[in-house]
């Protein structure tokens, strides 16, 4: 039995408890106090307490192993929710220096936010600045401009002729204000092109005039100079978008350059064509172009050797500005050793184009429907009004018909999105055609040609005006005048013209009147037969004096000639009204109608409401 209880034992407790429990056993078998029990039962006994020690010490072993597993599993949750606690004070800690930091950025944010708004304030007020002294500048250099040129073409004017050696004082006189006039000139065009407000207007020409106009002007100052003129333009260049006025003065610029800048040899103008671009250049056998002044030719106010030259430094940035919102480049190339002279070429990439002809013929393909997408045409004859579209227009391209067989050409061809027709006297013929799906937007444009013809005007000049600009404006009139009448609030521009008038074959005589009322009162008592009107005036402006003009039967023959300065072209396209109307043959769907008044909704302003605010 004893060997029985060892071998239980060993088997389930090891052998640490077998020696344990057979101890236990034979004390309980062999010195048990009671003889009189049998052994049988002693052995009885110890088997049974053997077993139930045994029994209890594996419930306790379990239950320590539990305890001990338990207190495992809790030192274990205090670590890890220590290392919570720890982790979350990290995170706080990250919050709080990433709540920093955006607070910092923001700031940061309203610190860049407000440094670009002054940034951008006082590049407003260097534009305006610079605008305002301009035109502060422009009206004396005008005046000076004009005096020496009636003095120096026109000394017929004067009871007394000038002696020769006064004159050619004069025409130094006439050719300095030219220059200084210039340069006033780009200065304006900076800070407007810097404003936003200067931009080039594109239209589809032929650029070959507009580089023989500019050669031509300039052939004469090469040749007195003692100069060669090489010119080398092919006839045959494809028409291309650009703006005439801008390319024109680029080439100016770039032929003046050249010609100040070249004592010997000559100056070239070339030209050369291929499928992709124009590239024109100017060539001279000049100073050259240092290597260190190269890389800053571009740049406002800079100028190389401008002691030995002169200049204001902003010829080659206007062209450069210019040339750039053309999409193309301008380049210079020089070695800067004298005699090899100075390159400077330009680029101008040719863009995909529909032109109209003047008569109307079937159409020979159908473009791509993406291509509907991307024009509409526009039907006015003045070009004004087209350029408008085509500067503004951002998604679409602007194609131009002065005529309706032009209008009814591109719209068969080109198969545009909309016909829009902004000449009012030409809009029923071409309503009462069948454009197909080809909508037709009628908005009559307001527009300085359109304001003269409501106006009953002959013709509208900008100050500075020349004596060229208002002879060929007076031989545009039905009759040649022999009296006419100057209206103007600044004495001097009233002498000015009065001056240009005597000298116009025909006139002999010549009022004055500095007010608007003054001008009225005059007319009362002498009727002339032309009338020179400012626009903007103190006491009664030129529209009353338009309105107060064409109300009297008699005085409602009179042509009237507008002369006012910048700014005046706002007043006078605001009196010709503007309207708008659409149409299309099958008509439009609920929904592309919706979409129609919710997109003007979005563009219309309600004009009294924020000016009252404001």
């Amino acid at each position: 039995m004893l060997a029985l209880a060892v071998l239980v034992a060993l088997g389930v407790t090891g052998q640490r408890f077998a020696a344990f429990i057979a101890i236990i056993s034979i004390l309980l078998l062999f010195l048990a106090p009671l003889a009189e029990v049998p052994l049988y039962l002693r052995l009885l006994y110890s088997v049974l307490i053997a077993f139930t020690f045994l029994f209890g010490l594996l419930i306790f072993r379990s239950l320590l192993e539990t305890l001990d597993l338990a207190w495992n599993y809790q030192n274990y949750a205090v670590q890890q929710m220590q290392d919570a606690r720890s982790h979350r004070a990290e995170q706080m800690q990250l919050n709080k220096a990433l709540k920093e930091a955006q607070e910092n950025l923001a700031h940061a944010y309203i610190q860049l936010d407000h440094a670009r708004n002054a940034a951008e304030e006082a590049r407003r007020l260097k534009a305006q600045f610079a605008a305002n002294v301009s035109h502060e500048f422009r009206t004396p250099i005008n005046l000076i401009v004009g005096f020496s040129e009636i003095i120096v073409n026109s000394a017929t004017v004067y009871a007394t002729p000038l002696p020769p050696v006064y004159r050619s004082d004069i025409r130094t006189i006439y050719e300095s204000a030219k220059h200084l006039q210039s340069l006033i000139n780009d200065v304006l065009d900076i800070s407007q092109i810097e404003a936003g407000y200067l931009s080039v207007v594109k239209e589809l020409v032929n650029p070959h005039p507009v580089i023989m106009e500019a050669a031509n002007l300039m052939r004469d100052m090469i040749e007195n100079n003692g100069l060669i003129f090489d010119l080398d333009v092919p006839e045959s260049i494809p028409q291309m978008w650009l703006d005439r006025v801008r390319i024109r003065q680029v080439l100016l610029n770039l032929l003046s350059n050249a010609t100040r800048f070249t004592s010997t040899g000559g100056v070239s103008l070339k030209a050369f064509v291929d499928d992709q671009k124009l590239e024109i250049s100017v060539i001279d056998t000049g100073q050259g172009i240092h290597a260190k002044d190269i890389d800053h030719v571009f740049d406002e106010f800079y100028q190389a050797d401008s002691s030995e030259r002169g200049g204001s430094g902003l010829g080659l940035t206007l062209s450069k500005e210019f040339i750039e919102q053309h999409n193309g480049k301008i380049a210079v190339r020089s070695a800067g050793v004298p005699g090899e002279g100075t390159t400077f070429t330009v680029i101008l990439p040719f863009e995909k184009t529909y032109s109209a002809p003047l008569k109307p013929h079937i159409a020979t393909f159908q473009p791509e429907p993406r291509d509907r997408d991307k024009y509409f045409v526009v039907f006015d004859e003045d070009p004004a009004v087209i350029q408008l579209f085509r500067r503004y227009s951002k998604r679409h391209r602007a194609l131009a018909a002065q005529t309706y067989e032009q209008a009814l050409h591109l719209v068969n061809t080109v198969n545009p999105t909309a016909l829009v027709v902004s000449a009012e006297n030409m809009s029923n013929e071409l309503f009462a055609t069948d454009f197909g799906q080809t909508a037709v937007i009628r908005c009559p444009m307001p527009s300085g040609r359109r304001a003269m013809q409501l106006l009953g005007v002959a013709d509208y000049l900008v100050k500075p005006v020349s004596q060229e600009m208002l002879f060929e404006s007076l031989h545009r009139l039905d009759k040649v005048p022999n009296t006419a009448l100057v209206i103007d609030d600044d004495p001097d521009i009233v002498r000015l013209f009065s001056r240009i008038l005597k000298g116009f074959p025909g006139i002999d005589t010549v009022w004055e009147a500095y007010s608007g009322s003054e001008g009225i009162a005059l007319m009362s008592y002498q009727l002339p037969d032309v009338v020179i009107l400012d626009l903007l005036m103190p006491d009664i402006d030129g529209f009353s004096v338009i309105q107060l003009l064409k109300a009297d039967p008699a005085l409602r023959p009179i042509p009237i000639i507008l002369a006012s300065a910048h700014g005046a072209e706002d007043a006078l396209t605001r009196s010709a009204k503007g309207n708008l109307s659409i149409s299309k043959r099958d008509g439009f769907q609920p929904v592309e109608l919706v979409k129609c008044v919710e997109t003007l909704l979005d563009m219309l302003r309600p004009i009294n409401v924020v000016e009252a605010i404001e």
